[in-house]
């Protein structure tokens, strides 16, 4: 099955403590000392593949399937503070929010 790199973040400015993208995956969020949401330090998904933190930014790999998850997770936030990207032809295209 072929693997899709991405890479995703929550927009510290816009969070606010909804929590829904922790409730949708609790496996990959988690709220910090100031209850705004961050990626897990160790986000625990199957074939989910940490490949780099770039600032805030978390470039990963997996199957499409944790892809169409992660992306699900970004769309609950109700203040689109989750962003997607996906790498294309080694350039970086905003997916979600459009």
């Amino acid at each position: 099955m072929a693997k899709i790199k991405y890479r995703f973040k929550v927009d510290r400015d816009l969070c606010i403590p909804a929590m829904a993208c922790i409730l949708a995956e609790p496996n990959i969020y988690e709220l910090d000392e100031s209850g705004k949401a961050v990626v897990k330090k160790e986000v625990t998904l199957e074939t989910l593949r940490e490949l780099a933190r770039d600032g805030d930014w978390v470039v990963v790999e997996s199957e499409e399937q944790i892809y169409e998850r992660v992306l699900d997770s970004a769309k609950v936030c109700p203040v689109l503070a989750i962003i997607v990207e996906i790498e294309e032809n080694g350039e970086w295209k905003r997916v979600y929010p459009e």
